[in-house]
């Protein structure tokens, strides 16, 4: 599938780069943009790269469900996919991103972050922002200033952010 879609790599060497960045830097957010449902792609096919995508340490996923576009050689290729196994298999690649998410949020738990404020937080007295590795932030400060670094301890994972608190002294 890979060939035709005109890339110029294997999944073994997909593979081999994630791993080699995950092993030098394990608090790097490696994302994966996945298109599902090119034409060719049979459940043989899902199945091996969704297995790839499960092994390897990815932080997040952006599923794309195959269209064909007039005028350009997919459309006209052969075997194209349903379009109701493309639903299904997107979903369940987005199912699995969101736990490669929340692994991803959970190995970043206890560690210290500078965060980029954005604006205020959902709560009282919290602002909300972005750790350098694209972690969604939320926590209480004394000095509510958007557009400020910020060192916080990640504390706890929520749903589309985790909850830090605000540390004391000096940054980073």
């Amino acid at each position: 599938l890979l060939n035709r879609m005109n890339r110029k790599y294997s999944s073994r060497y997909f593979s081999d780069l994630v791993t080699r960045i995950h092993n030098q830097e394990p608090l790097t957010a490696i994302g994966v943009d996945l298109l599902v449902g090119f034409p060719g792609e049979d459940e043989q096919a899902f199945t091996d790269g969704y297995d790839l995508i499960k092994a390897l340490p990815v932080s997040y996923l952006h599923v794309f469900p195959f269209s064909p576009r007039k005028g350009t050689p997919a459309a006209g290729f052969p075997r194209q996919v349903r379009t109701e196994v493309i639903k299904e298999r997107a979903t369940r690649l987005r199912e699995l991103g969101q736990i490669k998410r929340e692994a991803f949020q959970r190995s970043c738990l206890g560690k210290r972050f500078m965060v980029l404020t954005e604006g205020r937080g959902s709560e009282p007295g919290s602002m909300a922002g972005l750790t350098d590795n694209y972690l969604r932030v939320i926590f209480r400060t004394r000095e509510p200033v958007q557009n400020k670094m910020v060192a916080v301890i990640l504390k706890e994972t929520g749903k589309g952010f985790v909850r830090a608190e605000e540390e004391a002294g000096p940054g980073l």
